[in-house]
């Protein structure tokens, strides 16, 4: 007859790839996405627009981050944005007539959902 005995923590902590966050702050009076380490180090603004940029969803792989924004002039509507995960290339991804708001990113990346007041007739 053989015992086996398990001692908690006697197995060395599972490493995982290091993971970037995306977030928004008003640290610099503004709305603005940021992203950091997961250990928060290297935080990094990436967005500087005169109105809101929030709610910020990162693509599965990594690549993009989808988010929504208030910046066109002249409109007083939430639009969908995409850009690259350094901030580079900021498109607009829906029009600026309608509130589109909390984006994110299909499973597979394929697809973004998100919620919008625009009707089926629009």
């Amino acid at each position: 007859m053989a015992l086996i005995f398990s001692i908690l923590g006697s197995q060395p902590p599972r490493e995982y790839p290091p993971q970037r966050i995306a977030f928004m702050s008003t640290r610099d009076r503004n709305f603005e996405i940021y992203v950091m380490d997961d250990d928060g180090t290297g935080q990094t603004r990436l967005t500087k627009s005169p109105g809101f940029d929030g709610l910020p969803c990162f693509s599965p792989d990594g690549a993009q981050i989808v988010f929504c924004s208030d910046r066109d002039p002249g409109s007083d509507y939430w639009a969908i944005y995409v850009m690259n995960a350094d901030g580079s290339n900021q498109l607009p991804l829906t029009d600026s007539a309608h509130d589109h708001v909390s984006p994110c990113f299909s499973p597979d990346g394929s697809k973004i959902a998100f919620a919008s007041d625009r009707a089926n007739d629009n």
